[in-house]
């Protein structure tokens, strides 16, 4: 982005800086699970990891890609729309 002059370096900056006001935790997710749901909606396998990470952790799964919103509510996740 940089490189391409679409960004200019203070805005880089401040997107590192909010970037690191967010907490991450790590969370172990049970991949056979999220292979399940990948072969059952016709997911890649990332996509239903975030499937599964999100009926883990009984949170909803934010996404703009309202296929993976639609994949989710299938299989159970909660979902939240923006």
């Amino acid at each position: 982005m940089l490189r391409r002059r679409r960004l200019s370096l203070e805005d880089a900056l401040d997107g590192v800086a909010v970037y690191r006001r967010i907490s991450v935790r790590l969370v172990n997710v049970d991949l056979i699970e999220a292979l399940g749901i990948a072969a059952e909606q016709g997911l890649y396998a990332y996509d239903a990891y975030h499937i599964a990470c999100a009926r883990t952790l009984r949170a909803p799964l934010l996404s703009l890609d309202r296929r993976l919103n639609e994949a989710a509510a299938r299989a159970g996740a909660q979902t939240l729309e923006v």
